[in-house]
């Protein structure tokens, strides 16, 4: 063999094993964009309706909290209409809340799996437990 198809051999030889080494990273990479895109789609819509719940809920001790300073004395004002803009307030985020604990509910059950039911049980009880006391 001459020094020119030898060479010719190694190129096309190196080619090959970059074509393949292409193919396959470009696969793996598509494998883990997909389980990416799969585990983020299942978990982020959760993980948002969570920290809304959260919000809702703090927002619903700050209102209570007002309403029992107004009661209190301690803002000034018409007495019925602060505690009836408070009412109003508090019952705005604990429906808020009830939503955002449906939209936490909805993305948990389409989960596979028991750690998904096992969640969304405890984050239910807890939530019900704390709507009740309105």
């Amino acid at each position: 063999m001459s020094l020119r198809s030898k060479l010719l051999s190694g190129y096309v030889f190196i080619a090959l094993v970059t074509i393949g080494v292409a193919y396959f990273s470009l696969r793996a990479t598509n494998e883990l964009n997909a389980t990416f895109d799969a585990v983020t789609q299942k978990s982020i819509p959760a993980i948002n309706a969570l920290t809304d719940m959260r919000y809702y809920a703090i927002l619903a001790f700050g209102h209570a909290s007002e309403m029992s300073l107004a009661v209190s004395g301690s803002i000034a004002g018409n007495l019925d209409e602060l505690i009836q803009h408070e009412k109003d307030e508090l019952s705005e985020a604990y429906k808020n809340y009830r939503l955002a604990l449906m939209h936490y509910q909805r993305h948990l059950k389409m989960r596979n799996g028991q750690t998904g039911a096992e969640q969304s049980g405890s984050v239910e009880a807890i939530s019900n437990r704390l709507l009740e006391k309105i």
